[in-house]
């Protein structure tokens, strides 16, 4: 939801790996591996470049699929609610 609101603030912008990491209150492990998923999801978009450690990417932005998907209440709900 974090690159969603910064998306609705800022069409055009990107945020970078150290918000994401304050805004949701993990660490940069954590951080990297959800959004290599999300990428692979094609929900994310990362910029990527190999002088960025300890993150995986320079950049990240919510793509229009993973927009889709924030807005689709159902979708979102059946892909992230724990199942138990």
């Amino acid at each position: 939801m974090t690159l969603y609101e910064h998306f609705k603030a800022f069409p055009y912008a990107t945020m970078e790996p150290i918000a994401l990491v304050e805004a949701c209150g993990v660490d940069p492990q954590t951080l990297n591996w959800n959004l290599v998923y999300l990428e692979k999801s094609g929900w994310v978009e990362l910029g990527k470049s190999i002088d960025t450690p300890p993150y995986i990417a320079c950049s990240i932005a919510i793509s229009a699929t993973g927009i889709d998907l924030v807005e689709d209440d159902a979708q979102l709900t059946l892909k992230f609610t724990p199942s138990g």
